[in-house]
């Protein structure tokens, strides 16, 4: 498998936006928003996994949008940076 471009991220960061814009499957209204000194971020938990997207001030549309990178955390705590390919992939127990 070939390593993911900039097309593919920039792809899946207007599909993330599309489903903050939505809620879909409450990504927005079940997600925890946390400061940190890199940013905004979105943590959304299903089962035992938190999927944690970074997030910015949003438009008139949405009062979020997504930003890259993404991280999601394992249920042992740690945290693994991800690209868009494992971040869709990621988010397959939350939707």
């Amino acid at each position: 498998m070939s390593a993911p471009d900039h097309h593919e991220d920039a792809l899946c960061l207007r599909v993330l936006d599309a489903f903050l814009r939505e809620d879909i499957h409450g990504l927005c209204t079940r997600g925890r928003r946390v400061e940190r000194r890199d940013g905004r971020w979105l943590g959304v938990r299903s089962g035992h996994r938190t999927a944690e997207l970074p997030v910015r001030t949003g438009t008139f549309l949405c009062e979020l949008t997504a930003r890259a990178p993404y991280l999601v955390e394992d249920a042992a705590g740690g945290v693994r940076r991800h690209g868009s390919r494992r971040i869709v992939k990621g988010l397959d127990p939350i939707l």
